[in-house]
């Protein structure tokens, strides 16, 4: 770790002057794909360098969003949206970074955001990115104050309503990538069961009280885990199930789809409900990532979301929580692999991203696929500390 200390910050110097130079070209108020994950970075990397003009940066951008809202209102989700606008103000006031009344500045969007996730999730969008998961998301946040609980309690109603059985446990139909007359599951964190198991794990382990929220770990879990692959095979779980036959059996290596995105869940649940054998199920599967190179990984750019910052970053947390060392010898590899692979183009010195609906490479600015991301997972690989922003991917 000792040569990152110096490697790393000149690094991050360039993203944040190629952030203040473009972030006006990030389009709306989302955290993932918004300026409020440019806002995030320029908070953490205020916190990184000690100088205040980075956090007066990050509230800038805040204010602009926040004023943008009297022109109305084009997205309310978590990576897109209004949701996270709120998730950031929430976010950085939780950790410190300067205070707000939340109750007295939030109010006003609180309840449409609620009815709005109710909504979603009972019409089967859940999607943790662009639907009512990631609204319940930015109420995690909030938690514990009571306006939270409330919203939170609706929304795991509406998730329990809307459970289907499969194998004879309950889980979640894929209604994001199905196909018309397909019954379908998906295993990506991104728009998938794994992200719903995190998201009831987080709220267990915080103490929230729900009756039916250990049946539902419990259910999902042992479902989750029954998609697993044979041995040998280059990933452990599929993408998804379509018609009760597991598809896209060689996954991602990434957050988004594969098996770093669904262990982080497995291991939150774990966690939260002191269940040992998920826990040993998590270390096998982490064991088997951290093995993977380039050969398997499937790999095509730099960014967090299916790249190799979130790669390491996912394995950088695991090492800290487990001790594991292949864990850190896999994070080190995944963020040289950023910094020194030949294949991912550059322009002005820094990465551009892989389109792959275009199969061009362009410049993204944003916290899921572009340079804010790469950014804060470089921050909370030099001090662990400055990585709670990962909460936001529902991480930790």
């Amino acid at each position: 770790m000792t040569h990152y200390q110096k490697q790393l910050p000149p690094y991050l110097s360039k993203i944040s002057d190629q952030l203040l130079a473009h972030f006006q070209e990030v389009p709306g108020m989302g955290l993932h794909a918004g300026k409020s994950g440019i806002a995030l970075f320029f908070a953490y990397y205020a916190r990184f360098t000690g100088e205040e003009k980075y956090l007066d940066q990050s509230m800038s951008i805040i204010s602009e969003c926040t004023a943008s809202l009297e022109h109305g209102l084009d997205m309310y989700s978590l990576c897109g949206g209004l949701a996270g606008l709120a998730w950031t103000i929430s976010h950085l006031s939780k950790e410190a970074f300067f205070e707000v009344n939340l109750e007295e500045n939030l109010a006003f969007i609180d309840e449409f955001l609620e009815k709005q996730a109710v909504l979603d999730i009972l019409q089967n969008q859940y999607d943790f990115l662009h639907s009512g998961l990631g609204v319940g998301v930015y109420f995690l946040e909030r938690y514990p104050d009571k306006r939270s609980a409330v919203a939170l309690t609706k929304i795991v109603d509406a998730l329990e309503t809307v459970m289907v059985e499969d194998e004879g446990l309950k889980t979640w139909q894929d209604h994001f990538s199905s196909e018309r007359g397909k019954l379908c599951f998906n295993l990506g964190f991104a728009h998938g069961t794994p992200s719903i198991v995190a998201f009831l794990a987080q709220l267990k382990y915080q103490g929230f009280a729900h009756d039916k929220l250990e049946d539902m770990l419990t259910q999902s879990v042992s479902w989750m885990l029954r998609q697993h692959l044979p041995a040998g095979a280059a990933s452990c779980f599929p993408n998804r199930k379509k018609d009760g036959r597991l598809e896209e059996t060689h996954s991602r290596l990434a957050w988004c789809y594969g098996d770093p995105g669904l262990v982080s869940a497995l291991w939150l649940a774990a966690r939260a409900m002191g269940n040992t054998d998920w826990d040993s199920q998590a270390t096998a599967i982490l064991r088997h990532a951290a093995a993977r190179r380039q050969d398997t990984a499937r790999m095509h750019d730099a960014s967090f979301c299916h790249g190799g910052a979130g790669a390491s970053h996912i394995f950088r947390r695991f090492h800290r929580h487990t001790g594991i060392p292949e864990l850190e010898e896999a994070a080190d590899f995944w963020l040289d692999d950023v910094l020194q692979n030949p294949d991912y183009a550059k322009a002005d010195g820094l990465w551009q991203f892989w389109k792959g609906d275009t199969e061009t490479w362009a410049n993204d600015y944003s916290l899921l696929q572009g340079l804010a991301g790469i950014g804060l997972a470089m921050m909370a690989a030099l001090d662990e500390d400055l990585s709670d922003w990962d909460r936001s991917f529902i991480l930790s």
